[in-house]
């Protein structure tokens, strides 16, 4: 009775509602591991985004900050990366990272948040750490949306740079939705540069 109550003066959005009793189990149902082949190396997408719940799920973690979201997102990533670390390491294994795709300063202080490592302080405790400062969105990118393939990749080209990066570790980079991989390749390509040569491009959604 009192949310309803509270939804009549404060009148939820609806990406809020439709995850409002969503749970990590709801989650795991939509888990679908999909490769995407646009990058080199391919990258894994975990949900699709086609589905009410995934977009919602996408909007309130991105534009929203919704802690909610972000943990659900962060319940499928931690399914992906466990069955990675059993198949090619162990979870202790310290030549591990995680990489969240960065914004630029300026798309940072006007959002106020990183939505991917919010997903990613949603992890349970691992000895993997989150590298914030390794990769870096240095070039303001015209909006994608309506622009071709080729022109995403001309427009994303050079936006990243990485640093402090070892030939060593395998990096987990960390994207909430991939379409055309124009920037998911864009940031490959900066660590590529910098020296990575263990890369594992992830989105958590397709």
């Amino acid at each position: 009775m009192f949310e309803y109550i509270l939804d009549l003066f404060f009148p939820p959005r609806k990406s809020e509602y439709s995850i409002r009793r969503l749970t990590p189990k709801d989650v795991e149902g939509l888990y679908t591991v999909r490769l995407i082949e646009h990058t080199q190396p391919a990258t894994t997408a975990l949900l699709p985004f086609k589905q009410t719940q995934v977009h919602s799920l996408i909007h309130e973690c991105k534009y929203h900050g919704s802690r909610k979201a972000a943990t659900l997102l962060a319940h499928a990533l931690n399914t992906f990366i466990v069955e990675y670390l059993i198949e090619y390491g162990e979870l202790s294994d310290p030549y591990f990272a995680y990489l969240p795709m960065p914004l630029t300063k300026h798309k940072h202080r006007q959002r106020g948040y990183n939505q991917i490592h919010r997903v990613l302080k949603g992890l349970p405790e691992s000895t993997i750490p989150i590298k914030n400062e390794a990769l870096k969105k240095i070039k303001e990118t015209a909006t994608q949306a309506r622009l071709s393939r080729e022109a995403r990749l001309r427009n994303q080209k050079h936006a990243f740079i990485a640093t402090d990066i070892s030939a060593h570790t395998t990096y987990f980079l960390i994207d909430d939705v991939i379409t055309t991989g124009a920037t998911m390749q864009a940031a490959i390509d900066a660590l590529r540069t910098a020296g990575a040569e263990h890369i594992v491009p992830i989105a958590l959604a397709h």
